[in-house]
């Protein structure tokens, strides 16, 4: 039996429709706003080939013809001219063309069904894709989330791009300029950097991770009193904001302030334990430098423990260990200096 026009033109849109349902399973995870254009525009072909489908002719016998039957081909114009005059001439029949074209109350409850399918299938998920949790673009939360991901493996070209492109949504993403700062950063554009950390800090002053930032690149720039004007409110108020406390005590102590920095760097060692031959050998000088030489020794033994190769720590060792508990450090520091 030979196909019907309708039957061709049904299976021609479930064809296209099934084409970009396997589009949006490919695209969904590049960028999920494609992915909702793409469900919803499959959804429509998927309602046009079901539309176009031809009925079962033994049970349709003398229907109202719900269009003309002397032109089949799917018309747009009608078929919203339809919905149009039957919202405001409920009931009524109305000509185009010399073509009658009558709607019951029943097929105007299906054009009305209909018109809720499309608004839902074709413009609700444009706006989830434009606007996301809190109102947020959900494309800049998914820019800077890959952004975030090549910065941590160094592919900063990319990192580059994926930040620009969440600011350009949203400008406002105060996390975003903080890591596009941190960014610039590592690529020695510091005045840049301290530019987008002022920026977050417009939108949020307290934001901490913006307050580190910036304090980091006054630590750079040796200014370690504004280091420090930013730092210690941070410290107190987020109590295991350890990175802080360390930045604070490392700004102390490189401006001789040892028992300040001692106090940042018992609580970064005891509370947030934090464990490196650095830090050990910094508390350790400074419990040196006091005179508390079982806590300095113990520490620097712990540096050591850490990294083998510090010469001065040897030296030291050898020089506050007496008798021949020392001898071992004397003849490492010897050893290892030539």
């Amino acid at each position: 039996m030979k196909r019907s026009s309708n039957d061709s033109r049904s299976a021609t849109y479930f064809r296209i429709g099934f084409f970009f349902l396997v589009m949006m399973a490919f695209l969904w995870s590049v960028d999920t706003s494609i992915g909702y254009i793409l469900l919803g525009v499959a959804s429509f072909l998927f309602f046009l080939g079901f539309y176009l489908k031809p009925p079962d002719t033994k049970s349709a016998v003398n229907n109202e013809k719900s269009f003309d039957q002397q032109n089949e081909w799917f018309s747009f114009s009608k078929f919203f001219e339809g919905i149009r005059s039957n919202v405001l001439q409920s009931g009524k029949t109305y000509g185009t063309s010399g073509n009658r074209f009558v709607l019951s109350g029943a097929v105007r409850k299906v054009y009305t069904g209909v018109t809720i399918f499309f608004l839902l299938t074709i413009i609700a998920p444009i706006v989830i894709s434009i606007y996301g949790e809190e109102g947020r673009p959900s494309n800049a939360v998914e820019y800077f989330t890959t952004a975030g991901q090549w910065h941590q493996l160094q592919g900063y070209d990319s990192a580059y791009v994926y930040y620009r492109r969440a600011l350009a949504v949203d400008p406002d993403y105060a996390e975003a300029l903080v890591g596009y700062g941190n960014l610039l950063i590592d690529q020695n554009k510091k005045d840049s950097a301290m530019l987008m950390f002022d920026n977050a800090l417009k939108i949020d002053p307290a934001y901490k991770e913006a307050l580190y930032s910036k304090a980091f690149l006054f630590y750079d720039q040796e200014k370690y009193r504004d280091a420090i004007s930013l730092l210690t409110p941070v410290a107190f108020d987020n109590p295991e904001y350890y990175d802080a406390m360390l930045l604070l005590a490392d700004s102390y102590y490189a401006q001789k302030g040892y028992n300040e920095a001692l106090v940042w760097y018992e609580q970064v060692y005891q509370e947030g334990g934090y464990r490196s031959s650095m830090l050990c050998q910094m508390i350790a000088y400074i419990y040196d430098l006091n005179e508390e030489y079982d806590k300095a020794i113990t520490l620097y033994q712990e540096a050591l423990s850490y990294d083998s190769t510090i010469v001065d720590i040897y030296q030291r060792l050898g020089e506050i260990i007496p008798d021949d508990r020392g001898d071992f450090y004397r003849s490492q520091a010897i050893l290892r200096k030539q």
